[in-house]
């Protein structure tokens, strides 16, 4: 008689690497990630090329990481009694663009405005991002595995984008062509947002165990 399945016939959980929705909430923590961290490290020296004062161009920096925290306390109690995040991914995500769309079209008309829309934006993606671990997911297990393999490939795209930004900025001595990349992967993050933000979990597919035999 074969032992070795489970009572239940689960079986073993399906892979995670062939799974397209934790693929797409990786995708998404992975490039929100890669746009916060890039913001992160060149948005000052960007407004001290444009002439402003170190001061205002380390405000603007921290103006933008201040509006995270509301965002990132309340929103994901908020998305999480939704039906599906879908409509929250594309909030956040259009946010972002229009920031960074701001800073590339009129970096100094409205500043402090641009520096708002990113950081709520990036505040939301980073917010929902980590829900999606929960949300995603049916089991505990689930959730862990789901969260390592997104954490893990995501940072790892994350590291990209501040080497991205400095070495396309030095090549070509202006910020226009790293800040319209940055605007590009604003449509990967609005697609992979907007599939994993549809309702679903992980895992529902098993993959049977080996049965082990006894004589």
């Amino acid at each position: 008689m074969g032992e070795g399945a489970d009572a239940t016939g689960a079986g073993r959980p399906r892979p995670l690497l062939l799974d397209p929705l934790a693929w797409h909430v990786t995708l998404f923590f992975g490039i929100q990630s890669m746009l916060f961290y890039a913001i992160l490290a060149w948005l000052p020296s960007l407004y001290r090329d444009h002439g402003l004062s170190p001061a205002t161009a380390g405000f603007l920096l921290s103006l933008a990481g201040l509006v995270q925290i509301p965002v990132t306390l309340l929103l994901p109690g908020i998305a999480s009694r939704a039906a599906d995040q879908v409509r929250h991914t594309v909030v956040a995500t259009l946010l972002i663009g229009a920031g960074l769309a701001g800073i590339l079209v009129a970096p100094l008309a409205a500043p402090y405005l641009w520096a708002v829309l990113v950081g709520v934006g990036t505040g939301a993606a980073f917010a929902l991002a980590l829900a999606m671990f929960v949300l995603r997911a049916d089991q505990v297990a689930d959730t862990a595995r789901l969260s390592a393999m997104a954490q893990t490939v995501g940072y790892l795209i994350s590291a990209c984008g501040p080497l991205l930004v400095g070495l396309i900025h030095g090549l070509t001595g202006s910020w226009n062509p790293p800040l319209i990349v940055l605007l590009v992967l604003v449509v990967p993050l609005l697609w992979s947002g907007i599939r994993a933000g549809r309702a679903g979990v992980i895992g529902t597919r098993r993959v049977p165990a080996p049965a082990d035999d006894h004589s």
